[in-house]
């Protein structure tokens, strides 16, 4: 309400861009800082920080792996696979026929090979790989409000929210209650770590990337983790077939037990070979890009906070300015509907800008005794309602007496 009675609808909308750690300063000012009453201006400073970007990545699907371990021992002109093979996590007896007679004194028929094929966790280390669906884009974003207070600025209040971009705009509400809409968009980020296969040690949880690794409904011998563990054992899915179809021996002596034996297969470790052959990829946050990388606690989803970020548009909207004067009209309903007014009264605030008011009103019905949903808005502007539940009672006195008597007090 202006000083000659007219109705004052303010608002404001601010609209900037921030890139990482940029800090957004807007300052409301209401009342007069000049003329015969300065004193009555009331100052605020809101501030908006772009803290950081991170996404959060759902995990959807894992399992445990090992990289193999593969000893073989192999018996030339072997008579077949009659015996058994139990020795190691995962053993198979795997045949060969039709091999090198060299060394043998019968050169007409071909030699036999027989092998016990021993595969272990190599160094009994296990591994998770997991799959990333299509990440959240969040922008945290600092509120801070400060009050000019003796001529110094005090913070009032601070507050940090998440604003999911690629969810629409974030709404806050200030801790003075100052409803301030803050519409955050942006562009797609310039460097992102992609959905697909992760994996990481059971010892170090460091994501793992730049590597083929199997989906969870792969067994791929070529790609890492197609040796698994279910249910507390360790399996190779057909990898009866798959060991001796990728096994290839050739034979230098039969007679002198010389042999030579390779695999078809990819990462793995053969005898006492070490890991030093294998690439097992790189850490995701080897990137430059990355600022952190975690792997939530209930293993449910993956968070990255990026160091580069991106340029955020803000739309800032508010529609309530500091402090009030002229007057207020309430109404009472007794249900949030607002179907049916029990009792109106009006609030004159008076002709000054105030920051905080409180007054009395009177002439409460007797019949309004519970609770009561409240709704005040200015004079000429039912736009500007603000509606709550009040839900203070004011209870019964309780009467005492003699323990020599004894009443029946009955309210009506």
């Amino acid at each position: 309400m202006s000083d000659n009675g007219q109705t004052v609808d303010t608002k404001s909308s601010s609209v900037a861009e921030l890139t990482l750690k940029e800090t957004l300063c807007l300052n409301f000012t209401s009342g007069s800082r000049s003329g015969s009453n300065p004193s009555s201006s009331t100052t605020q400073l809101h501030t908006i920080e772009f803290v950081r970007m991170e996404q959060q990545f759902p995990i959807v699907a894992k399992y445990k792996f090992a990289i193999p371990q593969i000893i073989s021992s192999c018996i030339c002109d072997c008579a077949g696979a009659e015996q058994n093979c139990t020795k190691g996590s995962i053993c198979y007896r795997t045949y060969h026929a039709h091999q090198s007679n060299a060394g043998c004194l019968t050169q007409s028929l071909k030699s036999e090979v027989c092998c016990d094929v021993a595969i272990e966790p190599y160094n009994n280390k296990m591994y998770t790989a997991i799959k990333l669906n299509q990440p959240d884009t969040i922008v945290v974003l600092k509120h801070k409000i400060y009050e000019r207070i003796a001529n110094r600025w005090i913070e009032a209040s601070s507050d940090e929210f998440d604003a999911i971009i690629n969810k629409g705009s974030a709404i806050i509400e200030s801790i003075d209650r100052r409803k301030i809409e803050i519409r955050v968009t942006s562009g797609r980020v310039i460097r992102e770590m992609n959905a697909g296969m992760y994996y990481y040690s059971d010892e170090i949880e460091m994501l793992m990337t730049g590597i083929r690794l199997n989906e969870p409904s792969e067994s791929d011998i070529h790609k890492l983790g197609w040796m698994r563990n279910e249910n507390g054992k360790w399996i190779i899915r057909n990898g009866i077939i798959k060991i001796t179809d990728s096994q290839h021996i050739t034979v230098e002596s039969c007679k002198g037990q010389k042999y030579l034996t390779r695999y078809n297969l990819e990462y793995f470790v053969s005898g006492n070979e070490g890991l030093s052959e294998l690439d097992l990829g790189f850490p995701v946050d080897d990137e430059s890009w990355v600022e952190d990388i975690s792997i939530a606690n209930d293993r449910r989803s993956v968070r990255v906070v990026h160091a580069e970020g991106t340029a955020i548009h803000l739309t800032i909207n508010t529609d309530i300015r500091l402090g009030g004067k002229g007057t207020l009209i309430g109404y009472v309903y007794r249900s949030d509907d607002k179907l049916s007014t029990e009792w109106s009264f009006s609030v004159e605030m008076g002709s000054k800008v105030r920051s905080s008011f409180m007054t009395i009103i009177g002439g409460l019905s007797s019949t309004i005794n519970s609770d009561r949903f409240v709704c005040l808005h200015p004079v000429g502007n039912t736009y500007g309602e603000i509606c709550n539940w009040l839900r203070l009672a004011i209870y019964f006195r309780v009467y005492s007496f003699s323990k020599y008597y004894r009443f029946k007090i009955i309210f009506s």
